[in-house]
């Protein structure tokens, strides 16, 4: 999954339609398929995107919002410092992630890690 970074701007403008498009529960059998006010998106779109629930003070688990029902509300990361230091190791390396072809992926990084192989955060 790859995610585009987003603006403070970006995240309430998308946390406000989320919010509209899925602000109450369905039913009382389905109570977190819905936004809820307190979650705040980080990076991504309304579609996909990796958010963390504001109402939390502590370090808390940064989600997928994701409407497929096997993955809806996975974790992602821990904490936020988790996605941070993936993206860096990433990103001071010149790293660059290869969609289709051949060399689809990072299998061609010498040095990755296995973790971020393995990782849904790049």
């Amino acid at each position: 999954m790859t995610y585009a970074l987003i603006s403070l701007q970006q995240a309430l403008e998308i946390r406000s339609t989320l919010l509209a498009e899925a602000g109450d529960p369905i039913d009382d059998l389905l109570p977190d398929v819905y936004w809820r006010e307190s979650w705040l998106p980080v990076v991504g779109s309304a579609h996909t995107c990796l958010f963390v629930d504001a109402a939390d003070p502590s370090a808390t688990p940064v989600r997928e919002k994701n409407w497929t029902w096997e993955e809806l509300l996975t974790v992602r990361a821990g904490t936020l410092t988790e996605i941070a230091e993936a993206w860096l190791h990433v990103l001071t390396r010149g790293w660059v992630y290869r969609a289709g072809g051949p060399h689809d992926g990072w299998s061609d990084r010498p040095g990755m890690p296995l973790y971020l192989r393995k990782s849904s955060l790049i």
